[in-house]
């Protein structure tokens, strides 16, 4: 999950969870200053999720840099929800809807 920086053109992560502010998930590993795919709506094949998550459950933020995690209940901060189970990866699929 990627959140909008204060600085021009860019984003950032964040370990606070539940944030409302998602503007995408990325697709790929981005470096500091580089560029790279951000999803921001539909299928994706692979979010990396919190253990526990299941099919079904809202995605939100989770307090680790990165990673999403499932929710029951949706709240302001919710992006989308799980399509599979979490993996042995640590990913499940999802439908964005940010």
């Amino acid at each position: 999950m990627v959140y909008l920086s204060t600085t021009a053109s860019s984003f950032t992560t964040s370990t606070s969870n539940d944030l409302p502010n998602v503007i995408g998930v990325t697709l790929e590993e981005i470096p500091a200053a580089g560029v790279g795919m951000v999803a921001i709506e539909g299928h994706v094949r692979q979010v990396l999720v919190a253990s526990g998550t299941t099919a079904g459950e809202y995605l939100r933020q989770s307090t680790t840099a990165g990673v999403a995690e499932g929710t029951t209940d949706p709240t302001e901060g919710t992006f989308g929800f799980a399509l599979t189970d979490r993996d042995a990866g640590g990913y499940s699929e999802a439908l964005l809807s940010i």
